[in-house]
């Protein structure tokens, strides 16, 4: 049975917004086509939406505010933000849009500000190889360091395009946990803005 690898690249969105139990109210599909699930007077619930910018042929994702307002949708390769245009940095995410479950997002706890979105390529592609953050765009990147699970730094990078692709001079690493950290800057304060967490590599 031949070995198939999973990787995950997550990508940062700092917005302004908070998202807790309307999360889901927008949905955007399919080929330009969307339902929304907020009660509005004279209108069917659901109602049908005609104005994604979004294509995709599997799986995407929606998210909305507290108060079921859109915030943006994906479908694992583009992110477009509530008002259907192309988010900064959010073309060729490394998804693909024939994936079963191309992307998810997923709100960072104890952060209203800031989601994950996870995406995945389609199986006969390996495209989606690479982790690497994606900022909003008042975020400047500093340094974004992968470190192994014996806390030896295996990745560091400053340029917000590069990632890291599993290996080290060439070879592949062994499946596991592996630790991220990141530090921006918020260009609105001036801000240093520090985050980490764990991701899985598996083969």
């Amino acid at each position: 049975m031949p070995r198939r690898k999973i990787s995950f690249f997550i990508c940062f969105l700092f917005l302004g917004f908070t998202c807790y139990a309307q999360q889901n109210n927008i949905w955007y599909f399919g080929k330009n086509a969307g339902l929304d699930f907020n009660s509005r007077a004279g209108q069917p619930i659901p109602s049908v939406l005609l104005n994604s910018a979004m294509f995709a042929e599997e799986g995407c994702s929606a998210v909305s505010n507290t108060d079921g307002d859109l915030l943006f949708y994906t479908n694992g390769n583009k992110i477009y933000n509530r008002r259907h245009q192309l988010m900064l940095n959010g073309d060729n995410l490394a998804g693909n849009i024939s994936a079963c479950q191309s992307s998810i997002i997923i709100p960072m706890p104890g952060n209203e500000n800031l989601f994950y979105v996870f995406t995945t390529d389609a199986i006969q592609n390996n495209k989606n190889d690479l982790i690497r953050p994606v900022l909003g765009e008042r975020f400047v990147l500093k340094e974004f360091t992968i470190y192994n699970r014996w806390g030896q730094r295996i990745f560091a990078t400053s340029q917000q395009n590069k990632g890291w692709n599993g290996k080290i001079a060439g070879l592949e690493q062994d499946s596991g946990v592996y630790i991220w950290t990141l530090h921006a800057i918020d260009t609105r304060t001036d801000k240093r803005v520090d985050k980490k967490g764990t991701f899985i590599l598996l083969r």
